[in-house]
């Protein structure tokens, strides 16, 4: 009987450790920004992702270019900085091609 008593005690206190275990989320690594324009590069909408985990979202989300820049947060070493055009609706590499 006390063995059937521990082992229903110890099972109890697996379960209750697996359901309260606390989650944690760790910080990015790196903050990102991409820049959406319109025809005559006038700023549409951005999409911000900072080194809190804070993500934000501001006007329209496409457009015919973007600009995309991501940086390390600890040393602010540029990570990736690149243009796009939008080609009716596929993102290619932006080689100075102009809108219809």
């Amino acid at each position: 009987m006390h063995r059937t008593a521990r082992l229903v005690t110890l099972a109890l206190f697996v379960v209750a450790s697996l359901c309260m275990t606390p989650t944690t989320q760790a910080l990015p690594r790196d903050w990102w920004i991409t820049t959406y324009y319109d025809c005559s590069f006038n700023v549409v909408g951005y999409d911000l992702f900072d080194c809190t985990a804070h993500h934000y979202y501001v006007g329209a989300q496409t457009g015919a270019y973007k600009h995309y820049y991501q940086e390390e947060c600890s040393t602010s070493n540029p990570v990736e900085d690149s243009w796009w055009y939008n080609d009716g609706g596929t993102w290619v590499t932006y080689n100075n091609q102009t809108c219809p």
